[in-house]
């Protein structure tokens, strides 16, 4: 054996240069030899690096670093030079494995990286696996985004069928929220819909009557529901929140005296016929019929008296007309106010006249209609009562009646002494 095959095999068999060039049987050859050149010491050399390189391929561990070969110690041996890495020479290096840990901080030490895997291969298959994992998702957002615009145009019972869907590449997040914009819609329609509704029965600015309902109750029992009579006076269709039909609101009135009713229930009082558009000049200002009250509204008489315009009429349960301005004020001007009496009462004396004669039982009336009116027939019973007591009495015979109630046996009146008159 040469001395070039003995240096790698010594190589191969981990011994260290030293122990290997010092050994007999090697100082024999070497003293027998009659010369070595230079370029024979370098081929022994070169020969016992392999043998250490295949060695520690076989047995040490590998690792990469970018530290340069100045850092390489006595059990590193430097494989190949791998490439550029981030602008440091990357490289494998064979590293005995009772040398591993001093080596390593060896490395370290120079804020040099150690990698136990080639970092560029490693970078690599990350980038291929990233680009994999990448197109796979950007196939699967295609199928889903596809499934999702599917779904828009698929009817109720195709939707309904989740099975299909997830066939067509729609996820459960896009049938609920395909379901969800659908139902939206539905109620966005159903709102569009009661809005404009709400809108075409309630005219904006106008005002509105409510003639009030009615219903005679007996003396015991449960009293009846009934609905006071009531003006809206420029109404205002106000949306609520949620913008629907539900939620809407009417303002009506100014000031104090104005309020806020449902829309809802405001239209369907109007669809029912209970609520009807006021005419022009069918009802007294607010502020008047504030003072007066809503239920003598019918009661209250527009005048005319020296160029001014007021208004006649008298509270429930009043004891005296009161005569207001446009604003509702009394008016203190006494000719203007009796001149507005003589008016109001020629105006209701008419209206009594143009009254029907009888009532919606077929009974006669035996007057006007109103309240003073009714006043005047309950007298009038209250008189038929007393002349069929005075009969029964004998009285009827000796006792007259100049004008008013009968009288006594002296010719007394019963209610009063004055107006009476003995039949002589």
């Amino acid at each position: 054996m040469n001395l070039v095959e003995s240096a790698r095999v010594a190589g191969a068999s981990g011994k260290s240069w030293h122990d290997w060039v010092m050994s007999d049987e090697i100082q024999d050859i070497i003293s027998a030899a009659d010369h070595f050149s230079r370029a024979d010491q370098d081929g022994i050399e070169k020969a016992f690096a392999e043998g250490r390189r295949e060695s520690a391929v076989r047995r040490g561990r590998i690792i990469w670093t970018t530290a340069p070969s100045d850092y390489d110690g006595a059990d590193a041996t430097e494989m190949e030079v791998i490439g550029d890495y981030f602008g440091k020479v990357l490289r494998k290096v064979a590293i005995e494995p009772e040398g591993y840990s001093w080596q390593s901080a060896r490395y370290a030490s120079g804020t040099y990286g150690v990698w136990d895997k080639d970092p560029i291969a490693e970078d690599l298959a990350a980038r291929e696996k990233y680009a994999k994992a990448d197109a796979e998702r950007a196939a699967v957002e295609a199928k889903h985004a596809a499934g999702a615009a599917w779904l828009r145009t698929a009817s109720a019972a195709e939707l309904a069928d989740e099975e299909l869907c997830w066939e067509r590449g729609a996820t459960y997040t896009d049938i609920r929220a395909e379901k969800t914009r659908r139902h939206e819609e539905e109620k966005e329609g159903e709102r569009g819909m009661g809005m404009a509704r709400l809108a075409s029965l309630i005219p904006e600015g106008a005002t509105l009557i409510d003639d009030g309902e009615y219903i005679v109750s007996s003396m015991v029992g449960l009293r009846p529901i009934q609905r006071p009579s009531y003006v809206y006076y420029e109404v205002h269709l106000v949306h609520g929140w949620p913008d629907d039909a539900a939620h809407a609101k009417v303002e009506h009135g100014a000031g104090r005296h104005g309020g806020v009713v449902a829309a809802e229930t405001l239209a369907d009082l109007i669809v029912r016929g209970k609520v009807r558009v006021a005419k022009e000049g069918e009802v007294p200002p607010q502020a008047v019929v504030n003072r007066i009250g809503v239920e003598r509204r019918k009661n209250i008489w527009r005048v005319e008296v020296g160029g001014r315009v007021v208004w006649v009429g008298r509270a429930l349960f009043g004891s005296e007309e009161l005569v207001l301005d446009e604003s509702g004020k009394l008016v203190r001007a006494k000719k203007i106010v009796d001149a507005a009496k003589v008016l109001a009462a020629a105006m209701e004396a008419a209206s009594y006249a143009k009254a029907p004669s009888g009532d919606s039982r077929g009974h006669a009336w035996a007057g006007p209609v109103g309240p003073r009116a009714r006043t005047r027939r309950k007298a009038k019973k209250s008189r038929g009562h007393h002349l069929r007591a005075s009969r029964a009495r004998g009285l009827r015979g000796r006792y007259g009646r100049a004008g008013g109630w009968f009288g006594d046996k002296e010719g007394h009146s019963l209610a009063s002494r004055k107006g009476w008159s003995k039949r002589k």
